[in-house]
């Protein structure tokens, strides 16, 4: 009986207890709910949580990732089976102190401020206005900013109009002047002056007494002392205080330099110039004058030619060779009446050609090239037994010069007018030259259209001292160049009666004691038709021989 009554028991129990959880009701918050308070809630967890976020929402779920960073682990779906991140992280590249965050079409950025202003947003300096600079200079009371030009950027400066007077000047409203009380006046008269006068500002001269007077104070005139000199007698070393002056100036060691048309010690002067006009420092020789030089702008010793007590023909201290390339040539082919030979180098020359010539150029000589090969060549030049300018780089007593025309200017003309080493072997760059030169040619001058003054000690570019002489080649242009020594070892230049160039003991000067001929060379670098050049006049001279 005991037994059965615990048998019957439990299963009371259960049906009892199966009809309490059928019985149980679940409540719809969203719907049921209202005015929902969790704060008294022991613990609360509204979302949905885990790793990995489910593949399919409904928009406004939420959803809270548990392995993300705290401040990015809520999720929001939206739209339909998409979730997005709630809150996002600042950017990292750019950060740095005194950045601001700035959103823009690039999205969130670090940006320092620049522009106008500059400096972090806590102390910003203005360093601009309306993008034009502001000058840092710092400004003084009452200055202005003013807007210069030159230097584009606004700076402190006092305002237009405004200025403190300084010493002896006056300001009214806009006007400045000078204090009168600090400009002197002067007045003359005969006798002592009188009337009303102020101090620092009034003087007077008498006329008739030749004496000076000063204004002392208010109305107060005063004779200026020690103005006037009476008449010295009697001897110096009487004068007690002037001697005593003098004596204190005297020095023995003083020098008195002269200026002018002279110049040295006055105890050995040298006279340099006659009436203001250089007088050459060259040693004359036996029977010379002093000739003007107009192209040199000097008087120099020179020979004297013609005339009863001039140049004596049979003074054989000095040689004149002179040509005029007149009368054409002999049977024997001698071309001139010194005797001037021609070598072609290379392809097929032209001449020599006489011509009548004109007024100004009676007698011509021509030659050229006819062949169209790249350095072709015809000289013209004098060669006698014994060259007649030997060893002129170590004289200072000779001259030479030539006339000639250019009946071609085109681009690939070469052309040496001057005194060379002459080697038949090569026409167009003699392997010694003093003269001047035109060549287009790689090697010397690609693009040259002027006349070089050159001094050469051999056949290379690089052997050579240039002086671009500024005349520039025409076609059938006339030609001048004069060139002469007064001094051993340097070399003067003068082009179409132009300026004078000078080689001062040039490093390319050649050797002593080379035998230089006068030279007429017409050259090419390729190109087509005749190339020509007229020689019409040469002259020599060379002074204290030895014969």
């Amino acid at each position: 009986m005991r037994k059965l009554n615990r048998l019957a028991i439990t299963a009371a129990l259960s049906v009892v207890g199966a009809a309490w959880m059928q019985a149980q009701t679940q409540i719809d918050l969203g719907r049921q709910g209202r005015n929902v308070d969790f704060s008294g809630a022991t613990k609360t967890k509204p979302l949905r949580s885990g790793i990995s976020l489910p593949t399919n929402c409904e928009p406004g779920e939420m959803f809270f990732k548990a392995d993300a960073a705290a401040e990015q682990g809520v999720y929001v779906c939206g739209p339909q089976d998409t979730w997005v991140m709630v809150g996002k992280e600042l950017p990292s590249a750019g950060m740095s102190l005194g950045k601001v965050l700035v959103v823009g079409e690039q999205g969130a950025q670090w940006k320092a401020v620049g522009g106008d202003a500059a400096g972090t947003i806590e102390a910003l300096t203005v360093r601009g206005l309306r993008g034009r600079p502001v000058s840092e200079a710092v400004p003084s009371d009452g200055d202005v900013l003013s807007w210069s030009g030159a230097l584009a950027a606004w700076l402190p400066a006092p305002p237009q109009g405004q200025y403190e007077p300084g010493s002896g000047v006056m300001i009214a409203g806009r006007a400045i002047a000078v204090d009168d009380a600090t400009v002197p006046r002067y007045s003359t008269g005969a006798g002592a002056p009188a009337g009303a006068c102020q101090s620092g500002r009034d003087f007077y001269v008498d006329l008739s007494a030749k004496q000076l007077y000063f204004c002392a104070a208010a109305d107060e005139w005063r004779e200026a002392s020690g103005t006037s000199w009476g008449a010295i007698t009697g001897q110096i070393s009487n004068q007690t205080d002037l001697s005593q002056a003098l004596s204190s100036k005297a020095d023995a060691t003083h020098s008195h330099n002269a200026g002018g048309d002279v110049t040295g010690d006055l105890s050995s002067l040298t006279v340099t110039r006659i009436q203001s006009r250089p007088v050459s420092a060259a040693a004359p020789t036996d029977g010379q004058a002093l000739v003007w030089d107009q192209a040199g702008n000097q008087w120099r010793p020179a020979t004297l030619s013609g005339g009863s007590g001039g140049w004596d023909p049979m003074d054989e201290t000095n040689l004149v060779l002179r040509e005029e390339f007149c009368g054409g040539g002999t049977a024997s082919g001698q071309v001139g009446a010194l005797g001037w030979s021609m070598t072609t180098f290379q392809g097929t020359s032209m001449g020599p050609d006489y011509g009548p010539g004109g007024t100004n150029n009676p007698c011509t000589v021509s030659i050229g090239v006819s062949s169209t090969n790249a350095n072709d060549g015809r000289a013209l030049y004098l060669n006698l037994n014994v060259a007649p300018f030997h060893n002129i780089t170590g004289r200072g007593d000779w001259e030479a010069r030539f006339v000639w025309q250019h009946q071609d200017a085109a681009t690939e003309v070469r052309t040496r007018v001057g005194l060379a080493k002459f080697n038949e072997a090569n026409t167009l760059v003699p392997p010694n030259f003093m003269g001047v030169r035109l060549d287009h040619d790689a090697n010397w001058e690609p693009a040259g259209t002027t006349l070089i003054a050159t001094v050469c000690n051999n056949n290379a570019k690089s052997s050579c001292t240039d002086y671009d002489t500024g005349v520039t080649l025409a076609q059938g242009g006339w030609y001048k160049l004069r060139i002469w020594s007064e001094q051993a070892g340097v070399i003067k230049m003068q082009v179409n009666e132009g300026s004078v160039i000078t080689f001062s003991n040039p490093p390319t000067l050649p050797g002593n004691t080379i035998d230089f001929q006068p030279v007429f060379i017409m050259g090419r670098t390729g190109g087509t038709g005749n190339r020509r050049i007229m020689a019409e006049f040469f002259a020599g001279r060379i002074s204290g021989l030895t014969r």
